[in-house]
């Protein structure tokens, strides 16, 4: 006989199903399977049919069901007992439950002595169960008083079976049925407890603390209560990355490899190095006959040693023979870098040799200790080196014995080496990690908001990991107040520290050695750093970081190599130094200590060289003709700079110095450099507007709008308050030609309408006169042709009787396009030409006067005298840079007078260098210019 209750209830006999198709015979067979060889009395057995209410009949209909009861069992199974009621006589192997009460003793017997036997007994108890207990009996009082304690029973079961996993070693094999089973019960702490271990063993760590995070918000949520003493434990050791928490081996044994009890514990919360840590596993399972060294460098805070401790830990079942460890405190701020006797005698004493035995003598030393280890895989782990020199003698000197090395420095003089530097995080890594340590936040943040936290703290693990645990214990606050902490640069090196981490002081190590150096090539690098911090900016070449501190280009490169090869500067390219965020951040802070006067002299010596570099550039980077005379006259005023070879050079230079300006010129917009004569005689504040003026070449060759309007912008709001006219009416024709180029002509009208007679009113005539001839294209867009040739006309008189003749040529060309506009072919014909033919050489300024012919010709019906127009101002843009604009007019020109004369491939080819050309130029500024006709791609 077979009572099954595991499941749905059931009764076998000689293993065939008995039909119990009546729910109260189901019901009655398990109220006395449950309790077998307790007498049940009737009214009892009347409650757990019917419940409290039992119909009159209820004993006739009970006596009924026992004795169909008795015809389905073996006889003499079901007696009545003498003094009332009956009894079910079941061994326990006969019911399933009982099976299970015997297999689940047997394996709690077994579990802590020998876990391997009870798992089996473990395994069989569990299988027993098919479903939910009393599965189909309905919601009656039997199964309300009996299914919850079978449940837990059930729950027990597998969490203790689940325990013996664990302490097998066995976590892989039962993770998706874990996380399934903690799912479903998810209040329950024991399984949660398990999931943990189980994924922080199986390298997930992160989802670990999720699944606590998860449970304690339920707790808190739903019954008001914290987690129980041992899932905080876990938690905590978690988040340390406690060795205890390591699996055992399958067998039961120790693990392979003794490890040094000075090795630190892998971080608990690592996230993404993926790639690096593959790297490095691969290179310590990989060496050869020689013995392996694999160095691993980076900036301070970059997650060397974590790294190097993961990739140790993960590997030690390769190092049978130990893994040893030594801190050589090339990077502490706090104490001197460990010297190479100490550092032998430390790993000696791992490897068991007395202290009394392990010589004085430095070369001994570490002769002693390669001595003792050759022969052994061991894997040799040295921690933060200063130099080449310090890791050396300590080193392997054959197979099977490995090093790993980190240190802040390239340590290239180490032959045989296998060099992987680590770099910053990625922001999606970054917010990863600063997530997984600060946990849930009360209030919750956009992925923008984690982004920029990420972001302020510069990608750096050791800066986010201070915020992180400093969010951690603040819960409540939101991810926006630590943004506003950590936006003032000034003040973010202040909240970067915990009580037992400090970045300022991380990051500072480098500098610090090299201050305290003997050479003195060192210590001017030394000295260059806190200048770095002075002006706003993240990026120096050797002559800007000359000109910053006073010495010569040689000097500033050779400084400038040495920060980096201490990892506090990074070069991206040749002749290029960055410091990322958090390190400016430290430069900045150094930069506040500094005397003010000589903080401030320094700043104007570097603003003095980009203006003079600036006007250098300009000269070869804007079109001839006017406004070139305004790019000599600042070269005059600042002679110094750069010089460039080429139209090519000064492009390149400019196009990556612009950030740079635009950032110098912010910082020099504060109130502070007001006053003062560091720029020709007038103070900082003004570099925006003489940096503007030089480069008004370059962004119409450019087209770059968007930085354009930006310094104009700030060159406007300078100028208002402080009272400057003239750089407040040369701002206002900047901003209203830019409105102009972007299509709003009523917009452009009215600030170069304003800036002409603020212009005109302070006497400066050459800018005026810009401001006009812009004046004059805004409004032949507007089709307002009158208005525009008075001004035009005023404009070219003013410009004549001051000897601005270069100007002419763009006053002329808007003149006679907007004569074209107009339909006015004849007048437009004759101004264009008698441009053109008024010039003393081709330059590119005629590019735009010859679309506008090859225009004119075209509404002509002239195919062929527009083709040649266009050719011809095509050949002057190869010549000389052109903007984009006016060459994408040519071509768009051109296609339209190859299609009229029947030559359509011909014109598709020219159409799409006319489409490419305004494309690249909208992506690029954001902008939405179109060439009438041409459409887009």
């Amino acid at each position: 006989m077979d009572i099954r209750l595991l499941g749905p209830v059931e009764l076998r006999r000689e293993d065939r199903p008995v039909d119990l198709r009546a729910p109260m015979l189901r019901t009655l067979l398990a109220a006395f399977a449950l309790r077998p060889g307790q007498v049940h009395g009737v009214a009892g057995l009347c409650h757990q049919l019917w419940g409290a209410l039992p119909p009159p009949s209820a004993r006739a209909t009970l006596r009924t069901y026992v004795m169909r009861l008795r015809r389905l069992l073996p006889a003499d199974r079901l007696r009545t007992a003498p003094a009332g009621g009956y009894l079910l006589h079941v061994r326990p192997e006969e019911t399933d439950l009982g099976r299970f009460r015997t297999q689940l003793a047997r394996a709690r017997a077994l579990a802590k002595a020998r876990p391997e036997e009870a798992l089996p007994a473990y395994e069989a108890a569990c299988q027993l169960w098919r479903g939910e207990p009393l599965a189909g009996l309905g919601d009656g009082p039997l199964v309300a008083a009996e299914a919850p304690g079978l449940a837990k029973l059930r729950l027990d079961a597998q969490e203790e079976r689940f325990a013996v996993h664990l302490a097998l070693g066995r976590h892989t094999e039962i993770l998706d049925e874990l996380a399934a089973a903690a799912r479903a019960h998810h209040l329950r702490e024991g399984l949660t407890q398990h999931l943990m271990l189980a994924l922080h063993r199986a390298g997930r760590t992160s989802e670990a603390l999720d699944a606590y995070r998860s449970l304690r918000r339920r707790l808190v949520d739903d019954l008001g209560i914290e987690p129980g003493y041992q899932l905080r434990a876990l938690e905590r050791a978690i988040l340390r990355a406690d060795p205890a928490l390591l699996a055992p081996r399958p067998g039961g044994g120790a693990r392979a490899g003794a490890i040094a009890p000075a090795l630190p514990a892998a971080v608990g919360t690592f996230v993404a190095r993926g790639q690096e840590l593959a790297l490095l596993r691969e290179w310590l399972a990989s060496s050869g006959a020689a013995a392996g060294i694999c160095l691993l460098d980076g900036p301070g805070g970059v997650g060397k040693s974590a790294l190097a401790v993961l990739a140790a830990r993960e590997s030690a079942a390769r190092f049978p023979d130990g893994l040893l460890y030594a801190d050589l405190r090339g990077a502490d701020p706090g104490d001197a870098p460990l010297d190479v006797a100490a550092a032998a005698q430390l790993l000696l004493a791992q490897l068991g040799v007395p202290m009394r035995e392990v010589p004085q003598d430095v070369d001994e030393a570490a002769a002693r200790f390669r001595e003792h280890l050759r022969g052994r895989r061991c894997l040799v782990l040295l921690d933060n080196a200063r130099d080449a020199a310090q890791v050396r003698p300590l080193l392997p000197d054959e197979a099977p014995a490995v090093a790993l090395v980190t240190s802040r420095m390239a340590l290239t003089g180490l032959a045989g080496g296998r060099h992987l530097h680590l770099g910053l995080l990625d922001r999606a890594d970054s917010v990863r990690l600063i997530r997984t340590i600060a946990g849930p936040r009360t209030a919750p943040a956009t992925p923008a908001h984690w982004a920029e936290l990420a972001g302020l703290c510069g990608d750096l693990p050791l800066a986010l990991r201070i915020v992180a645990a400093r969010m951690a214990a603040r819960p409540s606050w939101d991810v926006a107040e630590w943004i506003a902490l950590l936006r003032d640069e000034r003040g973010r090196m202040d909240q970067l520290r915990t009580a037992d981490l400090d970045l300022r002081a991380g990051l500072m190590v480098g500098i610090d050695r090299l201050a305290e150096s003997a050479d003195p090539a060192d210590r001017r690098a030394a000295a260059l750093f806190p200048l770095l911090g002075v002006p706003a900016l993240h990026t120096y070449q050797p002559a800007s970081a000359a000109a910053l501190a006073g010495c010569t280009p040689a000097e500033a490169e050779d400084s400038l190599a040495r920060l980096t090869d201490a990892r506090i500067a990074d070069s991206p390219r040749s002749g290029v130094y960055v410091l990322h965020d958090l390190l400016r951040a430290a430069a900045r802070w150094q930069a506040d200590r500094l005397p003010p006067e000589h903080a401030r002299d320094r700043l104007g010596a570097l603003a003095r060289w980009y203006l003079g570099t600036l006007y250098q550039a300009g000269t070869l980077a804007s079109p001839p003709g006017w406004p070139s005379s305004r790019v000599r006259q600042g070269s005059a005023r600042f002679p110094g700079g750069d010089d460039f070879t080429d139209t090519g050079a000064a492009l390149a230079w400019l196009d990556a110095a612009v950030p740079q300006v635009l950032a110098l010129a912010e910082q020099c917009a504060a109130p502070e450099y007001r006053a003062g004569t560091e720029l020709a005689g007038r103070p900082l504040s003004t570099f925006g507007s003489a940096a503007a003026r030089a480069l008004t070449g370059y962004f119409g060759l450019r087209m770059n709008v968007r930085d354009l309007r930006r310094l104009a912008a700030l060159v406007l709001r300078v100028a208002e308050r402080d009272g400057d006219a003239a750089a407040r009416g040369f701002a206002l024709g900047q901003l209203g030609k830019v409105l102009g180029q972007s299509g709003d002509a009523a917009g452009g009208m009215s600030l170069l309408s304003e800036s002409w007679e603020v212009l005109t009113s302070v006497g400066d005539v050459g800018e005026a006169v810009v401001s006009a001839c812009n004046l004059v294209a805004c409004l032949g867009l507007a089709r307002r042709r009158d208005e525009a040739i008075r001004v035009g006309e005023r404009a070219l008189a003013v410009a004549e009787a001051a000897g601005l003749t270069e100007a002419t040529i763009m006053i002329g060309n808007n003149m006679g396009y907007t004569h074209y506009l107009a339909g006015d072919l004849v007048s437009a014909r004759r101004v264009l030409i008698s441009v053109c033919a008024d010039a003393s050489e081709p330059t590119a300024e005629l590019s735009g006067p010859l679309a506008s012919l090859a225009a004119c010709e075209l509404a002509a019906g002239d195919h062929a005298e527009a083709a040649r127009w266009a050719r011809t101002g095509l050949a002057l843009a190869d010549r000389h840079p052109v903007d984009p604009v006016s060459r994408a007019e040519l071509h768009h020109e051109l296609a339209r007078a190859l299609r009229a004369a029947g030559d359509e491939r011909a014109a598709q080819a020219a159409s799409a260098a006319a489409r490419q050309l305004v494309d690249e130029l909208n992506q690029r500024e954001n902008l939405h210019l179109r060439i009438p006709g041409l459409g887009s791609g």
